[in-house]
């Protein structure tokens, strides 16, 4: 990530264009705040992971299971969790 971030920056391009990240860590949030960063999607992947393994396990079993959506979110620098 810090890698693109370095790149845009060097070929003056941080400022025309539109650059999306994924998961709100504390890199992602300093970056959305210092305006590299539009925008992050955060989702809940300990919710994913626990949802992949209960659909897996119905599935073996043969049982149905219906599925609980994950949570996403698009965070900007206006509405950046305070943790």
């Amino acid at each position: 990530m810090l890698g693109r971030v370095r790149a845009l920056k060097d070929h003056d391009r941080a400022v025309n264009t539109v650059f999306v990240a994924h998961e709100a860590t504390n890199d992602n949030k300093t970056l959305l705040l210092n305006g590299t960063l539009d925008a992050v999607i955060d989702q809940n992947p300990q919710v994913e992971i626990r949802e992949m393994f209960n659909t897996l396990t119905h599935a073996v079993r043969g049982q149905g299971y219906h599925m609980a959506l994950p949570r996403l979110k698009v965070i900007f620098r206006e509405n950046l969790p305070g943790d």
